[in-house]
């Protein structure tokens, strides 16, 4: 690693986002935007950092140009690289699930080359190595869903590693999950392996798709900076590095603004017992809080709902009610075998050729129409 390049000359300092999800259906993009520039852009410490890397789904669906949500995702934008420039901040984006990013982060370089800002910008939607010769560092980048089978992954990642003549890299960006992630009892082949990856990388790895912080070897999961839905109700933010080549300071820092996502369990609850507690709880909360009602079918709230939601203007109530015999089963027990595949201009042609192969087609029907998939490219 290279400190004399770094703003402080002891140490790299980074900062990373994840999963901040601009225009979710769910938590408004305004309140999203409004945290992300409190929070980031008003911190002493992330104007220190040398780099800032978002590891995956700043978008959480496809963005049209007659959204409302536009107007505040190109303001964040602009505000972000703005930012960059002014405390000289190299900006690294990774590509996340491809249903919710849609690889919409190239609107960065779009507003970058039709701006007047000089921002160290790149975007990462293939697996690479990238070497930062400003710090002295190889950089990791494996994007969501390469392939169905980690496994593959990490042969390529191994093939990369050749190519560009090491054995380790510094940092690993990625997004995606562990097997130290999932349920013991849940196998996923698309989930990558911590042992690989703790001996391939010598400093740290942020992963990004999971929304819950948690921290394992120098595995770093920074979560979702805001809450999206209901049973995430931890803390929500962003990670700070201070990597000083032997140790490092790790900063968890909090969004204190993040959406509030509350369930009140209601079973077995007369009417008057649950105003008394709605009452209790409910005023306490921001205006906008979601609250999510919990109780059996049978119970008097399951009835009275309108006259909850009347009485608590201002928030989101919904409400879940199951039957008194119903058996309520753990969503880490549920295992769905379901690969979503993306598509995209780099692969479509690689994925109808496939299923044309299946049809059977004669060779010179097959050939021509291979020819035309090339020329659409």
């Amino acid at each position: 690693m290279n400190f004399s390049s770094t703003k402080n000359s002891k140490y790299l300092a980074s900062v990373t986002i994840s999963d901040v999800h601009l225009h979710h259906p769910r938590t408004p993009t305004q309140l999203v935007v409004d945290n992300l520039i409190r929070e980031l852009f008003h911190s002493d410490e992330v104007k220190k950092a040398d780099i800032f890397w978002i590891s995956g789904d700043l978008f959480d669906r496809l963005l049209t140009t007659a959204d409302q949500d536009l107007g505040p995702i190109v303001h964040f934008i602009g505000r972000l690289l703005f930012f960059c420039e002014k405390y000289n901040i190299a900006l690294r984006v990774l590509e996340g699930t491809g249903s919710h990013d849609y690889r919409q982060s190239l609107l960065i370089q779009h507003f970058l080359e039709n701006s007047g800002y000089k921002v160290d910008f790149k975007y990462f939607d293939r697996l690479t190595i990238d070497y930062e010769e400003r710090f002295g560092i190889h950089v990791l980048y494996v994007p969501d869903e390469l392939n169905t089978d980690a496994s593959d992954t990490w042969h390529q990642v191994q093939a990369l590693c050749n190519e560009h003549g090491v054995t380790q890299v510094d940092y690993a960006i990625m997004h995606g999950l562990f097997e130290t992630q999932l349920p013991e009892h849940v196998h996923q082949p698309g989930a990558h392996l911590t042992t690989r990856y703790y001996e391939l990388v010598r400093r740290y790895t942020l992963i990004g798709h999971h929304h819950v912080h948690r921290i394992f070897g120098n595995i770093i999961v920074p979560g979702s900076f805001d809450r999206l839905v209901h049973g995430e109700e931890g803390p929500k933010g962003h990670i700070q590095i201070k990597d000083y080549g032997d140790r490092a300071e790790i900063k968890f820092v909090e969004n204190k603004g993040a959406k509030i996502y509350r369930t009140v369990n209601l079973t077995d609850t007369t009417l008057e017992e649950v105003i008394l507690r709605l009452d209790a709880e409910v005023p306490k909360l921001p205006q906008g809080s979601a609250v999510l009602i919990k109780a059996n079918k049978k119970d008097p709230i399951a009835h009275s709902m309108d006259l909850v939601r009347s009485r608590y203007l201002g928030y989101v109530i919904t409400s879940q009610f199951e039957r008194e015999d119903s058996v309520s089963v753990r969503l880490e027990e549920v295992v769905l075998e379901y690969n979503p595949i993306t598509i995209t201009d780099s692969n479509l042609v690689e994925l109808v050729s496939e299923r044309l192969k299946k049809r059977q087609l004669s060779n010179n029907v097959y050939g021509l129409a291979v020819e035309l998939l090339e020329a659409t490219k």
